[in-house]
C-alpha cells in the first residue's frame, strides 16, 4: 500500500477490484478501508447476502473488492455521476492465466456502452520463476502467453490418451459383462474381483505403452490377455497369481456362518497355492468341523498340519525382512526401532502366536480321536 501514488486521476469515479483468492480479496479489502473516501464492499462469494450489498448503484469514491469467480456474471450498477466523469474503473490485481480470463475481468467495466475503462495492477513476487525477468506487463503476457499454449498442448496429449484409456477400459467392460451373463453367485464376486484386480496390474505394466498411443497393440493384447486370464480365473487359478480373493470372500461366508461356501472357497485357495495359505487351512478345518461330515476330524486335522508348514513360509520371509530392516537402521545410524521394523517384530510375533494356536488345535483333535 505504501507503494499507491497519492495524486488523483479524473476523479469521481467508482473502482471494482478482481481479486484472484477469497484471502487476497479480504486482505486488500482491510488495507483499502481506511483509506476509502467513499464506501468500500467486499464481495466474495455469491449468496444473497453478498448480493444484497451490491445491489444499489456505486457512488463517486465507492470501492468493490470481489473475487474473479464471485463476480463474474454480476451486473454492477453506478450512478449517472460516476458515467459522467469517466464510469466504471476496474482493477484486475493478479496476472491471469490467459487472455480470456483477462478479458472477461475488462469485460465487467464499459457496458451497454458506457464508458469505463480497465488496468492490471498486479504483485509479481507470488508468481512463477518464468515471470521474474519481464521487466514490463508486455513481456509477462507474452511468457504467459507461451505457458498458455505449452498447457494447452499438454491437455490435448491428455485427451488423447484418456480416449486410448477410455477404449480399452470398453473393451475390459465387454469381458465383465459377458461374466455377468454366465457366471452366478459366489463364483462371479470371486471372478469379477479377480479380474479387476488383473485389469489394474494389466494398465500398471501396460502404461508406457498407452502414453506411446499404441492403440491397435494395445487392444490386440487386451482381448488375449483377457481371454487367458478369463479362462485361469474360470478353472480356479488367479491370474494374478494371488489367494487374496478367495480367503477374502471365504472369510464374509464365514462370518455368515455358511460353512459350505466358505470351505468351498478356501479350498480354491488352497489349490491355488498351498505354499501361502496358512490362513486358508486353518479356515478349512474349522468350516470341515462345522459341517462335521465323514471322517471330519481326520481331515481337519491334515489341514492344520499343512497350515503349519505354510505358516513356516510366511515365518521366514517376516523374519528376512526383519533382518535386513534392522540392518537398514543400523546403516542409517538411528537408535529407536522404525515403525516399519516395530510392524514387522508386530507380525512375526503374530505368526508365532498363530503356530502356537495351530499346534494346541493339533492336540485338542489327538485328544479326542483318543477317548
Amino acid at each position: 500500500m505504501s507503494q499507491i501514488s497519492s495524486n488523483s486521476y479524473r476523479e469521481g469515479r467508482a473502482a471494482l477490484v478482481i481479486c484472484e483468492t477469497i484471502n487476497t480479496a479480504k486482505e486488500i479489502y482491510e488495507e483499502l478501508k481506511s483509506s476509502i473516501k467513499g464506501e468500500i464492499i467486499l464481495y466474495s462469494r455469491s449468496d444473497k447476502e453478498s448480493l444484497s450489498k451490491i445491489d444499489k448503484e456505486l457512488e463517486p469514491g465507492d470501492v468493490i473488492v470481489a473475487t474473479n469467480l464471485a463476480g463474474r456474471g454480476t451486473d454492477i450498477k453506478v450512478s449517472k455521476k460516476v458515467n459522467s466523469n469517466g464510469g466504471l474503473f476496474v482493477i484486475l490485481s493478479f496476472l491471469s492465466e490467459n487472455t480470456r480470463v483477462e478479458l472477461q475481468a475488462f469485460g465487467r467495466t464499459a457496458r451497454k456502452g458506457k464508458p469505463g475503462s480497465a488496468q492490471i495492477i498486479a504483485c509479481t513476487e507470488h508468481l512463477q520463476h518464468d515471470f521474474r525477468s519481464a521487466t514490463s506487463l508486455e513481456e509477462a503476457k507474452i511468457t504467459r502467453n507461451r505457458l498458455a499454449a505449452e498447457k494447452i498442448s499438454s491437455m490435448m496429449d491428455d485427451v488423447s490418451e484418456m480416449n486410448l484409456r477410455e477404449d480399452l477400459f470398453s473393451e475390459y467392460c465387454e469381458t465383465l459383462h459377458d461374466i455377468y451373463k454366465k457366471t452366478d453367485g459366489d463364483d462371479r464376486k470371486v471372478i469379477v474381483a479377480i479380474m479387476n484386480e488383473f485389469w489394474g496390474i494389466w494398465l500398471q505394466i501396460k502404461s508406457e505403452d498407452i502414453e506411446q498411443r499404441k492403440k491397435s497393440e494395445l487392444q490386440q493384447s487386451l482381448k488375449k490377455d483377457l481371454s487367458v486370464a478369463r479362462q485361469e480365473s474360470s478353472s480356479q487359478t488367479s491370474p494374478c497369481s494371488s489367494i487374496y480373493h478367495y480367503i477374502n470372500f471365504g472369510n464374509i461366508f464365514l462370518d455368515d456362518k455358511k460353512w459350505e461356501n466358505s470351505a468351498r472357497l478356501f479350498d480354491k485357495a488352497m489349490k491355488q497355492d498351498k505354499s501361502w495359505a496358512a490362513i486358508a487351512f486353518y479356515s478349512h478345518a474349522y468350516c470341515t468341523i462345522q459341517l462335521s461330515k465323514g471322517d471330519y476330524l481326520t481331515q481337519a486335522k491334515e489341514d492344520l498340519q499343512k497350515a503349519q508348514e505354510s505358516l513356516k513360509y510366511l515365518c521366514e520371509e517376516c523374519l528376512v525382512c526383519l533382518q535386513f530392516i534392522k540392518m537398514a537402521s543400523v546403516d542409517s545410524g538411528k537408535g529407536e526401532p522404525s515403525s516399519l521394523e516395530k510392524q514387522m517384530t508386530s507380525k512375526c510375533s503374530m505368526y508365532r502366536f498363530f503356530d502356537k494356536n495351530i499346534t494346541e488345535a493339533i492336540q485338542k483333535r489327538q485328544l479326542g480321536n483318543k477317548t
